[in-house]
């Protein structure tokens, strides 16, 4: 595996190149597979091991993921009024609860992408061929999103619920959004996903407009009606949702545990120190299961549950130089074409020369022999 160096200093107290930044995990502890983020190279990273309990990695195997929708894209984003331009690329990622599809966005970027982790999987495909498989669920809600959460739905249909707020180092626990007091909460006009039980729920934030938000991804495109909702606004404790965990109370009901930071203000000009800026929050998501606790289902399938890997929507962006069918036709056409017209020419020229051979053998026959009369 690749070392966990963040960043490098080219000059002593200065920090000028990034080199790797790990940022976010998913485990398949099913198979033994380790999926991490590499903010730094722009690449995901795919880890084979054999145990986690082990303190050394011997036998562990690893290799990159990368291609054009692992880069950020050259875009600028609106946080509360104030435009920033964010380069960073590879971040987010998710696990399915069925272990067979990993989710992921680069942080600098619209649009959230799939791709079969078979393939990621399969050793003996280049990214190039890899990134056949990706898929584009087109453009999220939001602008950004940092991190994913993945979860299995339960039998339960998600609304716009109580969000609790843990303001780091207060012992005090608040109600983040709504009036706890009101019996009328959550209102009757709150927004509704419906999904079907057992099917893959991806929870991310929306750092353009401090929200969080569920997609149902039996709505492969995030453009289609009623594939997601906002299930909480605040722009003050959803300003900019990063880190997803997961929790599970007494009663065995599940908690999306999720952490925001206003990290925008990190980039400056300013930043006030005094006001609450780092928060822990909670979701309930009822009798739904987080990716970790729904995978132990398939610990005797493995993989072979998955379906087949089908090509994705996107085109190939690894070789800029790429060829199209037609003009590679064109081009086959085009050498037959000079190879036929070679051929035709040397049979001319052997055509020619038999040719000159039978018109000096006939004029020899005719000519006198030398030396005199006999």
């Amino acid at each position: 595996p690749i070392p966990c160096v963040p960043w490098q200093s080219q000059t002593s107290g200065q920090y000028q190149r990034r080199v790797h930044g790990l940022n976010d995990i998913v485990i398949d502890y099913v198979n033994k597979y380790m999926y991490i983020s590499d903010t730094g190279t722009a690449k995901y990273l795919v880890v084979k091991y054999t145990d986690l309990k082990k303190k050394n990695t011997n036998g562990w195997k690893s290799w990159l993921f990368n291609g054009t929708t692992t880069q950020s894209q050259d875009i600028k984003i609106d946080i509360q009024g104030d435009q920033y331009e964010i380069d960073f690329p590879a971040d987010g990622i998710a696990l399915s609860p069925d272990l067979c599809t990993l989710y992921y966005t680069p942080l600098a970027s619209t649009h959230l992408y799939s791709i079969p982790t078979t393939v990621l999987q399969n050793t003996t495909m280049s990214n190039k061929e890899r990134h056949k498989f990706v898929y584009d669920h087109g453009v999220r809600p939001g602008g950004f999103s940092d991190g994913l959460a993945a979860v299995r739905a339960g039998s339960m249909s998600l609304f716009r619920q109580n969000v609790k707020e843990n303001t780091l180092g207060n012992e005090d626990w608040e109600w983040g959004f709504g009036n706890s007091t009101n019996s009328s909460y959550p209102p009757t006009s709150a927004p509704t996903l419906y999904v079907p039980p057992s099917e893959t729920l991806l929870f991310f934030g929306g750092i353009g407009d401090d929200s969080l938000y569920v997609w149902n991804t039996t709505h492969k495109d995030l453009n289609e009606s009623e594939a997601y909702v906002r299930i909480s606004q605040n722009h003050d404790s959803l300003n900019w949702i990063d880190t997803f965990a997961f929790d599970t109370t007494s009663n065995n009901e599940s908690r999306l545990v999720f952490t925001s930071n206003k990290l925008q203000k990190f980039f400056g000009p300013t930043y006030d120190y005094n006001e609450t800026n780092f928060r822990v929050l909670e979701q309930d998501m009822g009798d739904a299961q987080s990716y970790l606790v729904a995978q132990q289902d398939y610990e005797e399938l493995g993989m072979k549950h998955c379906p087949k890997p089908k090509h994705g929507n996107i085109a190939d962006g690894d070789d800029d130089n790429q060829i199209s069918a037609g003009v590679i036709v064109a081009i086959i056409f085009g050498v037959l074409l000079c190879c036929l017209r070679l051929l035709g020419d040397r049979y001319r020229r052997q055509q020619l020369a038999m040719k000159n051979q039978d018109q000096v053998i006939q004029a020899g026959a005719y000519e006198p022999l030398s030396g005199g009369a006999v």
